[in-house]
């Protein structure tokens, strides 16, 4: 329930990001977009928790919210809903931090940090060590010529 929750929000909050970031208005109304984006040459208190739900485009709302999707709701069951949503938001946190401190510029960066995908990676960590011997179906497809060549294959988690 909580991984719906997540995606729910990071899709809601994406459209009118979406037209906030085309406007390219930033000190304006539309600006609220940027500003909930992580900046860390000057990071709000509150940044730190809004920039894991909003992102950079619709294939990297697309791709994070996929693999949220796939890999976040079995650790949502595993951990419980209150012990995932800690986890979920110290991570985001964490991958935030960690981002910065080994940039080029640190703290000095004007660079806005954006997306769930630190917060996401940890779910995929998270999964690997509490299913190790999960198998992952996978599915592909081609389009040989004019005809078309699909399957599935399985991988370790």
């Amino acid at each position: 329930m909580v991984t719906f929750t997540l995606i729910g929000l990071c899709v809601l909050l994406f459209v009118p990001g979406l037209v906030s970031m085309i406007r390219q208005d930033p000190d304006g109304e539309a600006g609220w977009y940027y500003r909930a984006m992580l900046w860390p040459v000057q990071p709000d208190w509150w940044s730190w928790l809004t920039y894991m739900f909003t992102h950079a485009g619709f294939m990297h709302l697309l791709g994070n919210m996929l693999y949220l999707f796939l890999f976040g709701s079995p650790v949502e069951d595993t951990l419980g809903r209150v012990w995932y949503v800690v986890f979920y938001l110290f991570s985001g946190i964490a991958s935030a931090l960690i981002q910065i401190v080994f940039s080029a510029e640190g703290f000095r960066s004007k660079i806005p940090l954006c997306g769930a995908s630190g917060a996401i990676s940890a779910c995929l960590g998270a999964y690997m060590l509490l299913n190790p011997k999960a198998r992952v179906q996978l599915g592909y497809f081609f389009l040989i010529i004019i005809r078309p060549v699909y399957g599935s294959f399985h991988l370790p988690a």
